[in-house]
């Protein structure tokens, strides 16, 4: 692993243990408050931040497994645990969704229970609606800097709580001016919220993890065919994510040319991609013997352009 990289993991886990302490101390502010105003709503939404908490020691795992090198069984790298610690957090979300229907049925079967909500837990609502706010900017602006996809999927489940405690919040309100009980209701809108992000996360991660192409294939080979003595570009295939992208491809050359020069010419398709497309990890270039159709068919259009621009 280049220090670029290594750079790049230790300030993704610092991001990550940062947004941990911050989640640590909103799930146990909802959840105690919760508890004493016998707040389902509250009680739901403390135990989402206490998921939030779990998926970051997940993230940080996978972090740290990520950062390792390729080696004999991992030719291409350990970055997709990076996307199983994502994925790791629609796991807990889904679990958590369960324990959270639990409590509502509770509820149900109990409706004398009314929450009694104080000062105190209106202000430890308003406080976490800021900080998700505050979190969710800042692992997104940080993912987008480190090109992490845990961080990306960390930020869209933070970016839940906030609509959640906003939720919370109005259920507090009305149930302190004895305007009626969404208690449940609000907690089953969580769930719905919740299940969404989940959604989210499990797709992006799956398209990683299929090796969905990355890369419009005819932008790349438009970016080739652009370097002299490359008359085709084609086959061109793209996985990976963003930050870590593997790019296969075939390139034509004059017949005539000597291996030495056919071997210069793939260095440079590689070079070329890497300085233009950012992210890119390794670049594997097939060269073939171009057909004599294809060369003079390739002078034709060339000198079409050039006549175009001196009109």
């Amino acid at each position: 692993m280049n220090l670029k990289e290594e750079n790049r993991h230790i300030k993704v886990f610092g991001v990550i243990l940062v947004i941990f302490l911050c989640n640590i101390a909103l799930a146990l502010g909802k959840i105690i408050i919760g508890i004493s105003i016998q707040a389902l709503s509250m009680i739901s939404d403390g135990l989402h931040s206490g998921l939030d908490a779990v998926s970051n020691i997940m993230g940080l795992a996978g972090i740290k497994i990520s950062e390792k090198p390729p080696d004999f069984d991992h030719p291409y790298g350990h970055q997709k645990f990076e996307v199983f610690a994502a994925m790791a957090i629609s796991v807990f979300m889904g679990v958590t969704c369960f324990e959270i229907i639990l409590n509502i049925l509770h509820r149900l079967k109990h409706p004398q229970i009314m929450p009694k909500p104080t000062l105190m837990a209106l202000g430890i609502m308003i406080i976490s609606m800021g900080l998700n706010l505050m979190m969710s900017w800042y692992e997104r602006k940080k993912g987008n800097q480190y090109n992490s996809q845990y961080l990306w999927a960390d930020s869209a489940h933070v970016g839940t709580d906030f609509l959640a405690s906003v939720s919370v919040l109005v259920a507090l309100i009305i149930s302190k001016l004895h305007w009626g009980n969404i208690d449940v209701i609000v907690s089953g809108w969580i769930v719905i919220i919740i299940l969404r992000s989940a959604y989210q996360i499990v797709t992006q991660s799956l398209q990683i993890l299929s090796d969905h192409s990355v890369l419009d294939p005819a932008s790349v080979a438009s970016l080739v065919t652009n370097i002299p003595g490359i008359i085709s570009c084609h086959k061109v295939r793209s996985r990976g994510m963003p930050g870590n992208i593997f790019i296969d491809l075939h390139i034509q050359v004059p017949a005539q040319l000597t291996v030495k020069r056919s071997h210069q010419l793939a260095h440079q398709v590689v070079a070329v991609i890497k300085e233009k497309i950012a992210g890119v990890n390794e670049v594997w270039v097939h060269t073939e013997p171009a057909k004599q159709s294809d060369y003079v068919n390739r002078q034709k259009i060339s000198k079409i352009k050039r006549t175009s621009k001196t009109v």
